[in-house]
């Protein structure tokens, strides 16, 4: 899994610790990302960092901005390993 892959899975984990199995169905709702939960493997398609900024918005438009301050936390020790303005906008 490339990085953004793994943010994808760190978010949904994040997510699932507080809402449970609402975390993995809003994720599916998320174009561009592929999950293979049971083995905690996701592929993204096209933009990966737009697929990232969707899921943190699909989290934040359902459950506010603290899903987006989880998401921040699941994530931060893989921000720093991305090239410079790769980063997602509501990760920065």
């Amino acid at each position: 899994m490339d990085i953004y892959e793994q943010m994808a899975v760190r978010i949904i984990q994040s997510q699932e610790k507080i809402i449970s199995n609402e975390a993995l169905n809003e994720a599916k709702n998320v174009q561009g990302l592929q999950i293979e939960w049971e083995k905690k493997m996701v592929a993204i398609t096209g933009d990966k960092k737009k697929v990232i900024e969707q899921l943190i918005e699909q989290y934040r438009d359902h459950f506010g901005q603290p899903a987006v301050e989880m998401c921040k936390q699941a994530v931060k020790d893989l921000i720093i390993k991305l090239p410079q303005g790769q980063t997602p906008q509501q990760l920065q």
